[in-house]
C-alpha cells in the first residue's frame, strides 16, 4: 500500500484492493522475502559470521574495477534502478531514499576511516539492541521441542497454561506472557479474553500483559512448528479489564498504517476460525534501533558532505594567492598587472 498520484491509498491487496492491476501474489511474496533476506545480509557483520574469508567471499568487482560488497548488488528477480540519472525512472522515482542510495550503493569512492567507524558503530548498535529480540528468543527456547501447535486447541491451551503457571507469567527477561482462550478482531482492534484462573483467585492477583506495553499475539497454526513463524499480530495493549469473571485485553494498532492488520486479521479469522483459539500474547521490548541508525547515517553523510565542501573551498585558495602575488609584484617591481579585461594593450616600460 502506498500513495500514488491522486489515489491516497494504492493497494493491490485482495483484502483492500483500490486498483485494477492484476498481480501474481505468490511471485510478489517471494520477492518480498528475497528483498528482506538481501537487506538483512546487507547490514550484517559478515566478518563476524564467516570470519576473515568474508572479505574475499562477499566481494565482487564494481565500478572502475574496485572490489565492493556483493550485497550492494540488486539480486536477480528484484527491480533495479539508477538513482544517478537526472530524470529518475521506476523504481527510483517512487523511492524516498534516493540520496541514501546514491551515497551508499552507487558511490565510486574508496572507503576511508570515517566509513569504517560508521559501520563499526552500526554493528555495535545491532549488538546492543538485540535485547529487543530477547523475549522472542526466550519464548522460542521454552516452546522448542513441544508439539504444542499440532495439538487440538483445548489441549494446547491447557499445556500453555501450565507453562505460564510454572513461570509465573514472566520470562527470564521480565516480559510477561499469557494464553487466551479466544480472540476476536474488528476493524478497530483485537480483543483477547480468558477466564480468571483459580490460582489467580487464590492469590488475588492477575498476571497478564500490561496496559501501554507493545505486544505480539501469536495465532496457532497446526502446520507451523516454530512459534516465531506463526501468524502474528503486533500492537499495543490499550485496555485490560475484568467482566463477569472474564479477563478482557484490548490490543490496538500503534499507528494509522498498522490498521491494515485489523482488516487482514478480520479476514483470516472469518476464513479460518480455528486460528482464534488458544492465542499466545507476549510483551515485546521497544526497539530504538532505527533512531540510532538514522543518527549514524546523518553523521556519516553529513560529515562527508562537509568534507567535500571544505575540500572544494581549499582548491580555490591557491589560485587566489597566485593572483595576489602577481598584483603585489606589479606594485613593487613595475611588472604589468594582469587584471582581466582592463588595459589589455597597455605597454609599460621602466
Amino acid at each position: 500500500m502506498r500513495p500514488r498520484g491522486r489515489c491516497p491509498v494504492y493497494s493491490i491487496s485482495p483484502v483492500y484492493k483500490t486498483c485494477r492491476k492484476e498481480v501474481n501474489l505468490e511471485n510478489l511474496l517471494d520477492r518480498v522475502v528475497l528483498a528482506a533476506e538481501h537487506l538483512t545480509l546487507l547490514v550484517c557483520d559478515s566478518r563476524k559470521l564467516v570470519g576473515k574469508e568474508a572479505d574475499t567471499l562477499c566481494k565482487v568487482r564494481g565500478y572502475r574495477g574496485r572490489p565492493v560488497s556483493a550485497f550492494r548488488r540488486v539480486p536477480e528477480g528484484l527491480p533495479g534502478g539508477n538513482p544517478r540519472r537526472e530524470v529518475l525512472t521506476w523504481p527510483c522515482k517512487a523511492c524516498s531514499m534516493v540520496e541514501e542510495c546514491r551515497f551508499y550503493i552507487y558511490s565510486s569512492e574508496e572507503s576511508d576511516e570515517l566509513d569504517k567507524i560508521a559501520w563499526r558503530a552500526r554493528h555495535a548498535v545491532y549488538k546492543a539492541r538485540e535485547n529487543a529480540l530477547e523475549p522472542y528468543k526466550v519464548l522460542r527456547e521454552i516452546l522448542a521441542g513441544e508439539e504444542i501447535w499440532r495439538l487440538p486447541s483445548d489441549e494446547r491451551s491447557k499445556l500453555m497454561e501450565d507453562i505460564v503457571r510454572r513461570l509465573s507469567g514472566r520470562l527470564g527477561t521480565g516480559n510477561r506472557f499469557d494464553v487466551f482462550e479466544e480472540a476476536e478482531v474488528t476493524s478497530e482492534r483485537l480483543l483477547l479474553h480468558r477466564r480468571i484462573r483459580e490460582s489467580e483467585e487464590r492469590q488475588e492477583r492477575i498476571m497478564t500483559v500490561r496496559e501501554g506495553k507493545p505486544v505480539a499475539v501469536f495465532f496457532g497454526e497446526m502446520h507451523v512448528s516454530d512459534p516465531l513463524l506463526l501468524l502474528t499480530y503486533v500492537g499495543r495493549v490499550e485496555n485490560v479489564s475484568i467482566k463477569r469473571g472474564e479477563l478482557l485485553v484490548y490490543v490496538g494498532a500503534p499507528n494509522a498504517a498498522s490498521r491494515l492488520s485489523n482488516l487482514l486479521f478480520e479476514l483470516y479469522l472469518s476464513e479460518w476460525s480455528e486460528l482464534s483459539a488458544a492465542v499466545l500474547a507476549l510483551e515485546a521490548n521497544v526497539d530504538l534501533t532505527q533512531l540510532e541508525l538514522k543518527a549514524i547515517d546523518a553523521f556519516q553523510r553529513g560529515t562527508k558532505l562537509a568534507f567535500h565542501e571544505l575540500k572544494s573551498a581549499e582548491e580555490g585558495i591557491p589560485k587566489s594567492i597566485e593572483e595576489f602575488k602577481e598584483r603585489a609584484l606589479a606594485e613593487l617591481f613595475g611588472t604589468a598587472p594582469r587584471w582581466p579585461g582592463r588595459w589589455q594593450s597597455w605597454e609599460y616600460t621602466i
